[in-house]
């Protein structure tokens, strides 16, 4: 009968030993792969932050130079920014006169929080301010560095990059994350800090297009009724007459004087005065098509431009109705005011082809109805007067 080798005790310890060996290098297989998942899953959602980082520069691109509402703007962009970098929270503090800084903006925080932190106001240290070294705080850190900030904003990793324009400081761009869990939420890292660089940077260009828009708007625009003004005026009369001429339609330019406006000034004062001018804008504004202009050159001067008129008749019905909305009564603060308007009416091309000429026109048949009677209107060129 053969000998059973299992018995041999040599044998059973050979045999022992290959299965250890054998479960060890499963074991070690498996915990490879898993760290190969682990990278893989990683990189996966390293770059699709980064397609949707670029995403997010795109959409910043496109927004250059438009006229924004600078908050809801901002408000947009933080909570797109967590959602493309997988950040939990975004804050932009502003610097308040006294030198402290204060949230404007606090997205991924509930309502309570948001509450508690609207009146929150941070001293932070001139190491925040230096866009060459962008803040990082990770895991890695000691809990001491810079606990109050990252205790204050409820916020334990985060990276801070400060907002400039020029050599102005707009605003501090806080982000970060409540935990460091790989791999939905790993440490964050310097490429992340390289993008909301990058953030920063289109954010502050966007706040110089919001500023420029701004200034250009009170450039053009009359700051007591919000028409147009008189350059705004010329640049638009202008516009209007090449683009007659290209297409070969008429116009009229219609030049409205205020009657008896002094006498609103020296009874009731300037203020009451301030809020006529206002009234007359909105109602002129409401007296003409969209196509068509108003602006105020001055005092108590203001002109209009019909486009796309087929006969002299369409502007005087345009004339008789400001000259009847304009003699309604204007109410303010228990005062009544009663004025009129006396209009002088020029046409393209019938009795000019330039802007100035047109204007010049149009101002000399007002003047023509202002001895005449007022509370009318007058073509240029005629002689009887029209109400």
């Amino acid at each position: 009968m053969p000998k059973d080798k299992t018995s041999d005790p040599s044998e059973l310890r050979r045999l022992r030993r290959e299965v250890f060996y054998l479960r060890r290098l499963s074991e070690f297989a498996a915990g490879h792969l898993l760290k190969v998942d682990l990278q893989a899953i990683a990189m996966r959602q390293e770059l699709e932050q980064k397609r949707r980082g670029f995403r997010l520069m795109a959409e910043l691109a496109a927004n250059l130079g438009q006229d924004l509402d600078n908050e809801d703007f901002l408000d947009s962009i933080s909570r797109r920014l967590n959602n493309a970098l997988n950040m939990r929270r975004t804050i932009i503090l502003k610097p308040a006169p006294d030198g402290l800084f204060t949230p404007s903006v606090l997205q991924g925080y509930s309502r309570e929080e948001r509450k508690d932190l609207e009146n929150l106001r941070l001293e932070m240290g001139q190491e925040f301010f230096n866009p060459l070294t962008p803040i990082l705080v990770t895991g890695a850190d000691p809990p001491e560095r810079l606990a109050a900030l990252r205790g204050a904003l409820k916020l334990p990793f985060l990276i801070s990059v400060p907002m400039l324009l020029r050599e102005e400081l707009v605003a501090l761009l806080v982000t970060g994350r409540l935990n460091e869990l790989r791999p939905l939420s790993p440490r964050l890292g310097w490429s992340d800090v390289e993008t909301m660089r990058t953030v920063s940077a289109y954010l502050a260009t966007l706040v110089a297009g919001h500023r420029l828009s701004k200034v250009e708007a009170l450039a053009n625009l009359d700051p007591l009724t919000n028409l147009p003004n008189f350059r705004k005026t010329r640049d638009s009369l202008r516009l209007t007459l090449s683009l007659a001429k290209r297409a070969g339609f008429k116009l009229a330019v219609l030049f409205i004087d205020l009657d008896d406006f002094k006498n609103v000034n020296d009874t009731y004062g300037h203020a009451v005065g301030d809020a006529v001018l206002y009234a007359v804008a909105e109602r002129l504004r409401g007296s003409i098509r969209e196509s068509d202009l108003v602006g105020r050159l001055g005092g108590d001067e203001f002109v209009a431009v019909i486009t796309n008129i087929t006969h002299q008749e369409d502007a005087a019905l345009v004339a008789g109705k400001i000259i009847e909305r304009l003699s309604e009564p204007i109410r303010f603060h228990g005062a009544s005011c009663q004025i009129g308007a006396s209009i002088g009416i020029s046409l393209y091309p019938d009795h000019a082809t330039e802007d100035s000429a047109l204007l010049a026109a149009a101002d000399e048949a007002m003047y023509l109805v202002k001895k005449r009677g007022k509370n009318a209107f007058l073509f240029a060129g005629a002689t009887d007067i029209e109400k």
